[in-house]
């Protein structure tokens, strides 16, 4: 017998508007391959299949076509273009996501996906994902369960393995990212520049892709104490239950589902659902990395080039507009100023062992100025020691926290204050020119204490 997914696909290639006649023939030959392992003496040789026809005519047809090598090779290039390969059972997020990419690819475009461990199927198919037990990009095969298997996404993320849904973005996430910026309205403009796009593709990979293969190949979330392999910090507090991974995973039938709902083709259902959920959120991952992330980007980044316009220490920053910036600011200090410790362009590690910190170094940013558009007064924020982190790099001076308007002008000198928080990460004047002096008077009074401790 022919499994239910072989059915339902050669009955899907027969009638689906997209599949052409030629199409349909080549789908034939997969189920010919089973066939024939399934029934080797009913498919022993062209003339005993068309003996079995129901008319001598179509018999001598089948005949003619097998015995013409370049009618039996036509339909299988043909097939090579319309179906993808993964394994049947149990499904998972990441060869869910796989195929949702594949079919956003020229090549793959709305393909059928054919989920089975059969080795002989597989062979016929042009790429085959989570299955097969090889990695060879150049012949579309992108499994990661094999001996040996270390792939890595790179761009600073090397501690993590590439699932198959990492091993499908990183050699066709670029052009599946451009397609959707492509079709995402306000994106055009950056779907045509490969900059724009290569930064889309890095920072969806940090932020959606990443996580997907560190759950597929068991990462856990947290690092011991210190960045080794001892201290372990022991269980987690809680279990997060509502990752896509495990909305994919609740789409499987249940352990004790009635017979019916456990079947091939129920199976094969429920992974098309799975590959929706994921495509769709991956595609809304992509869109606002592409619409919202990266016009900030590149706001911080020009008001980072532009610093010392606003002081010569280079150490105060002023906002060409506003945009959220702290991630930035982070990675732009890496980018452009070079400094070691910033959050980097990985963005992977945090405050916690060591990144954002930027250590003594007299390059890093100190205080970010941005106009509150709501109040239309100006914000003097200090910079956190790095992402995440609620200690600032150099907060205000103490004697100014928690006063308010003339009093804070008494104790800071500056005209216009409005505010400095008890904390003394951040303060407000009225004015920008009045906001860039109490930060430099801030700077001035940390320089200070710096000498101070230091004699």
């Amino acid at each position: 017998m022919l499994s239910a997914c072989t059915r339902a696909l050669l009955r899907s290639s027969s009638s689906s508007s997209f599949l052409s006649a030629r199409a349909a023939a080549a789908t034939a030959t997969i189920i010919a391959t089973t066939a024939r392992r399934m029934h080797p003496r009913r498919a022993a040789s062209p003339t005993a299949t068309a003996a079995g026809s129901s008319s001598p005519k179509r018999a001598k047809m089948a005949t003619a076509a097998a015995a013409t090598p370049a009618a039996a090779e036509a339909p299988a290039a043909a097939a090579q273009k319309i179906v993808i390969g993964t394994h049947s059972g149990t499904f998972h997020c990441d060869e869910a996501l796989g195929c949702w990419m594949l079919r956003r690819t020229a090549a793959l475009a709305g393909a059928r996906v054919v989920r089975t461990r059969d080795a002989e199927v597989l062979a016929t198919l042009p790429i085959v994902i989570d299955v097969g037990g090889s990695y060879d990009p150049s012949a579309g095969r992108l499994d990661h369960h094999q001996r040996g298997f270390a792939e890595t996404f790179g761009h600073g993320h090397d501690a993590v393995k590439l699932s198959s849904a990492g091993l499908v973005y990183k050699h066709h996430g670029r052009e599946v990212v451009r397609a959707l910026m492509a079709g995402a309205e306000g994106c055009e403009a950056a779907a045509r520049d490969d900059a724009a796009v290569e930064r889309v593709y890095l920072r969806v990979y940090q932020t959606f892709i990443l996580a997907v293969d560190a759950v597929d190949n068991g990462v856990e979330p947290f690092r011991a104490a210190g960045g080794g392999g001892g201290g372990a910090l022991g269980p987690p507090l809680y279990h997060d239950g509502t990752t896509l991974g495990a909305r994919v995973s609740r789409l499987n039938p249940e352990w004790n589902a009635p017979p019916e709902a456990q079947t091939a083709a129920a199976l094969d259902a429920a992974f098309e659902q799975a590959v929706a959920l994921a495509g769709g959120e991956f595609a809304d991952a992509v869109v606002r990395a592409a619409r919202s992330w990266l016009p900030a980007k590149e706001i911080v980044e020009r008001s980072v080039a532009s610093r010392l316009d606003a002081d010569p220490s280079g150490r105060i920053v002023r906002l060409a507009a506003f945009a959220p910036w702290k991630e930035h600011l982070y990675d732009l200090e890496e980018e452009l100023l070079g400094i070691c410790g910033g959050a980097g362009a990985a963005g992977a590690d945090t405050a916690a062992n060591g990144k954002g910190g930027g250590g003594d170094d007299p390059r890093t940013i100190l205080y970010v100025l941005y106009e509150d558009d709501r109040e239309h007064t100006w914000r003097v924020q200090c910079v956190a020691k790095g992402p995440g982190s609620f200690e600032s790099r150099l907060p205000m001076p103490e004697p100014w926290r928690g006063l308010r308007g003339a009093a804070l002008g008494e104790a800071s000198g500056a005209a216009g204050c409005v505010f400095c928080h008890a904390s003394g990460f951040i303060g407000g004047n009225e004015t920008y020119e009045g906001a860039l002096d109490m930060a430099r008077r801030s700077l001035a009074a940390g320089t200070a204490a710096a000498a101070a401790m230091a004699e």
